[in-house]
């Protein structure tokens, strides 16, 4: 196992990325995507290479998928290294830090369940994650899971193979993805363009990044922005509920249109009549939920799409501008 550092050592955010050799060219490529997306250059990367691909990532024991190159199931090993030479020792300079752990493929699985493990992970990036790995799927819908957030992506064409294991990598994602979001966990599951091997380094960085603005862009504060932009960010048919309303949540709706004189609308369908305003601010504070508005709410607004996408898809159309968002007039 080698461990590397780079970036601010008191940074209050660790981005803990697990790494093979094969992927030590591409790490200065992630890099520069984190800080183009996240407008941010605070924050620790610290990389562990593992000495054995297979036999140091799987958390069993596994005969092998393709080739000769079974699974040693070596993952708890791994992981008891990593928190007594990396994190622990991390901890007793700076305990209020935020530890991020992401992986690509193998790696992946590996962070992911880690996060079954220990609760030393405020996030987990699991990026192309090797969940057809045999009987994971059936870890995660009979296990906890430890940390606050996760975000899961994959290639478009992964699925596309003629292993009939690997070809289950799409259903399989999808199943984890439902599992962590049905036990409440704040989850997003993101599609890339290609098969597993392209751009891993911008892939590795978009997930990174979402864990690093997660309390930003799911903020009043980051909402009301995107609203007042709405030149820069589609945002017109806007769907959400308020999770503590009965089980069967009325869904509200509300946009922009710019060819009315007040462009900013709310209902129509579920408030009588609708409400129409000049301002996004003024929309978002109108006392028309059972005498509250949407700030007075927000802790319970949960959005489930926005200017016409799921709320993964528009974040993930968005990401490259999210970080810059601060500097929008």
């Amino acid at each position: 196992m080698k461990v590397n550092y780079q970036g601010n050592r008191d940074a209050k955010v660790v981005l803990l990325q697990i790494i093979g050799e094969h992927e030590l060219p591409l790490l200065e490529e992630e890099l520069s995507h984190i800080k183009a997306i996240t407008q941010s250059t605070d924050f620790l990367f610290i990389t562990v290479q593992v000495d054995s691909w297979n036999d140091d990532l799987s958390p069993w024991v596994a005969e092998p998928i393709f080739g000769d190159a079974a699974f040693a199931g070596n993952a708890e090993k791994l992981l008891t290294r990593i928190k007594n030479e990396v994190i622990v020792p991390l901890l007793s300079e700076h305990q209020d830090i935020k530890i991020f752990a992401g992986g690509y493929s193998l790696a992946g699985l590996f962070v992911l369940w880690a996060a079954y493990q220990t609760n030393l992970f405020e996030g987990i990036a699991a990026v192309s994650p090797s969940v057809w790995f045999p009987k994971f799927v059936d870890f995660v819908h009979n296990n906890k899971i430890l940390t606050n957030r996760v975000y899961l992506s994959l290639g478009d064409k992964e699925a596309k193979t003629r292993n009939q294991i690997l070809a289950q990598v799409a259903n399989d994602i999808y199943d984890v993805y439902r599992s962590l979001r049905d036990h409440g966990l704040s989850c997003i599951f993101a599609w890339n363009k290609g098969n597993h091997f392209k751009e891993p380094a911008l892939r590795m960085a978009k997930g990174f990044a979402w864990l690093m603005s997660y309390e930003k862009i799911h903020s009043y504060e980051f909402f009301l922005k995107i609203f007042e932009h709405d030149e820069v960010f589609l945002v017109d048919e806007t769907l959400f509920y308020f999770d503590d309303e009965p089980k069967n949540q009325q869904e509200h709706y509300l946009g922009c249109l710019r060819e009315y004189d007040k462009p900013y609308w709310v209902g129509y369908c579920d408030i009588p009549d609708g409400q129409e305003f000049l301002t996004a601010k003024e929309m978002l504070e109108a006392k028309i939920f059972e005498g509250k508005s949407i700030k007075d709410r927000w802790e319970h607004v949960v959005i489930v799409n926005i200017g016409g996408f799921c709320w993964e898809d528009w974040l993930d159309m968005y990401m490259n501008k999210l970080g810059g968002i601060s500097d929008l007039k």
